[in-house]
């Protein structure tokens, strides 16, 4: 069995490259740390330092298991690092950045339950429809965006959503119900500035369509009011339009053409360290918790 305590000796030894400069960093004495070295050197059975009154070199066989006892040694502190922070309670501010249907869908109605439990955090949220830099920007956390996501973040799904072409009933009225997705071509289509393409419509069935639109919005919010106010036709995420739906003030149309699953992620990020920390971890599991209820 390998003594921890062996591996970190070996570790600083080489680290320092003196055996007195390790024993002054772990104020032990050196013939402790050389103890250390030739019970772990006996344990493998290898031979794992070169010594000579001036320096200490690796052998080749050294130089293999250095490299993989210093990642368990990372390892080991990242673990203690975690269970160090778990017990903390998280404090300070928290920059948020969301979109603007997600967060004052899902973030607002349960922030006050969230700081109720982490009364030590302050908050600081921006509402933006593009993807901010999060490192330049300070930014710990995004909530509900998708397009232009950083390589080096992790992205959590939050839920799952599906498109919905919607009309307001009076402009169905004027217009007509489109039956099948070339119908249209024909109508007011609505769309978002930033969708690329946002001329064109794939369905389910594989029918592509491209239509000349009639409005271009920047924002989800500013679509959807367009469309409550007969404007024209718009493709909106069920979540967003659900109450619309149910209480009759827009109308799902070419609903045979498509997808009826909820197969769409909805995303939280944040940037990808060694640990992340705790203030970051709770709001997402926060979010997690509040979207599974």
């Amino acid at each position: 069995m390998i003594n921890p305590v062996w591996l970190v000796s070996f570790v600083e030894v080489v680290n320092r490259s003196t055996m007195a400069c390790a024993s002054r960093h772990l104020k032990i004495t050196s013939a402790g740390i050389s103890k250390h070295i030739i019970a772990l050197e006996n344990a493998l059975g290898i031979q794992l330092l070169k010594r000579s009154t001036r320096r200490i070199d690796l052998t080749s066989e050294g130089q293999l298991y250095y490299k993989h006892a210093k990642h368990i040694l990372e390892a080991y502190q990242l673990a203690e690092a975690a269970i160090s922070h778990s017990k903390e309670e998280p404090s300070g501010r928290l920059k948020l950045v969301c979109g603007p249907q997600i967060g004052n869908l899902y973030v607002i109605p349960h922030l006050k339950e969230f700081l109720e439990r982490y009364p030590k955090l302050r908050l600081d949220i921006d509402f933006t429809q593009t993807m901010p830099d999060l490192e330049k920007e300070n930014v710990d956390v995004v909530v509900g965006l998708s397009t232009g996501v950083p390589i080096n973040c992790i992205q959590r799904t939050l839920m799952h959503s599906r498109w919905i072409f919607c009309a307001a009933p009076e402009y169905l009225e004027k217009y007509g119900t489109p039956k099948k997705p070339s119908d249209l071509i024909e109508h007011h289509m609505i769309t978002r500035t930033q969708r690329q393409p946002n001329n064109r419509i794939e369905f389910k069935t594989g029918e592509t369509i491209q239509f000349e639109p009639y409005l271009h919005f920047n924002d989800t919010r500013a679509i959807r009011r367009g469309a409550l106010h007969g404007l024209g036709i718009a493709q909106l995420h069920d979540y967003i339009i659900g109450k619309d739906l149910k209480e009759g003030r827009l109308v799902e149309i070419l609903q045979e053409y498509s997808e009826k699953k909820k197969t769409i992620p909805i995303h939280i990020s944040y940037l990808q360290t060694n640990h992340v920390h705790i203030k970051i971890r709770k709001f997402i599991d926060f979010m997690v918790e509040v979207l599974a209820r």
